[in-house]
């Protein structure tokens, strides 16, 4: 699966005509979606491999056969592409995780939920969040404001949903900071190791974690 992600403004150097309304411009549009989502695609893999700073523009327009000036019509810079990938990936994991929390379901059943959601997501965008991680020191201060903005909306709803568990009997009386924390990096340590040809499926990792959680966080009485 491919990450979606979010259309680029062009650079304020590129002069482009208005488009006429119509089907053409409707196909004009849809192709530049397309071409950019190419050029993310490929940014990850090539980034995963050399980093941020090992992966040139001109990297990037060799691997897809176009220009320099091509990937500046659809992409102001380097970094703002970088900052896309890194808000999509978690705005994806943000909306994914409120759909789980809205939900009705017990608590123990909503955070078997929660894992089995982040290990999926790990194991089909190994790379986005490989990159996600390791690249996002290299974001300008205001684009790190703005990803640092959603990861403290995520980690707060995780911790309002493990608090309210705990005062309903749920959950153990840890720190919610701290346990959430722990359940996140125990799945987004993922990247690190999975391989997608290993001897482990998502299931059996998602179920083992699952076990874990359970053992650690669960009252007895819960399980």
């Amino acid at each position: 699966m491919k990450a979606q992600i979010l259309p680029m403004e062009r650079s304020a150097s590129v002069k482009v005509p208005r488009p006429s309304r119509g089907r053409s411009s409707q196909k004009s549009a849809a192709g530049g979606h397309s071409r950019r989502q190419q050029i993310f695609d490929h940014a990850i893999v090539l980034m995963k491999e050399k980093g941020f700073v090992g992966t040139s523009v001109q990297d990037l327009a060799d691997g897809l056969e176009f220009s320099k000036a091509n990937f500046y019509y659809h992409i102001k810079s380097k970094e703002e592409m970088l900052y896309r990938i890194s808000f999509e990936t978690l705005n994806m994991k943000f909306e994914k995780l409120k759909t789980i929390l809205n939900t009705t379901d017990p608590h123990p059943v909503r955070m078997r939920a929660v894992i089995d959601c982040f290990v999926h997501l790990l194991v089909d965008h190994t790379a986005v969040i490989s990159v996600y991680f390791e690249e996002k020191r290299h974001l300008s201060p205001a684009h790190f404001k703005q990803v640092a903005k959603v990861e403290r909306q995520i980690l707060d709803a995780l911790k309002d949903f493990y608090r309210e568990g705990t005062e309903l009997g749920y959950f153990k009386p840890l720190d919610p900071a701290v346990t959430m924390l722990g359940i996140l990096g125990m799945c987004f340590w993922l990247s690190k190791w999975y391989r997608p040809k290993g001897r482990l499926t998502a299931d059996v990792i998602s179920a083992q974690l699952q076990a874990l959680v359970n053992e650690g966080c669960l009252q007895p009485s819960a399980r």
